[in-house]
């Protein structure tokens, strides 16, 4: 999909791809340790156990100049080509607006999805 992107003068790379259970842990950590309140992190975090990151399948996509991930994403060529193409390599945007999981928009966070 990188080279499909790159073709058409799209750079795309990933930022995050698998996390085991403990590193999940300790983004929780961090976010609680930093004082932010369990029902807000369960909205950016998947508990461990539950990412889809445990996985190996899901990616987290950042395009330059990015260096984070935040939903100016969704403004960038990188994200109008994921959203055309990304379907024909077996990827998916996980978590758009008003997705049923209640995490928060993630147009940066795409998985693999086998036929």
């Amino acid at each position: 999909m990188q080279k499909a992107a790159s073709a058409d003068n799209i750079n795309i790379f990933i930022c995050s791809a698998f996390r085991d259970y403990i590193y999940q842990a300790n983004l929780i950590k961090k976010k609680l340790f930093n004082g932010i309140d369990i029902n807000n992190i369960t909205k950016i975090l998947a508990a461990p156990g539950f990412s889809e990151h445990h996985t190996g399948c899901a990616i987290d996509i950042i395009s330059p100049p990015m260096k984070e991930l935040d939903d100016t994403f969704e403004k960038t060529d990188a994200f109008n080509w994921l959203t055309q193409n990304a379907c024909l390599y077996n990827f998916s945007m996980t978590y758009p607006r008003n997705n049923p999981s209640g995490i928060m928009f993630e147009p940066w966070h795409w998985c693999f999805r086998p036929d």
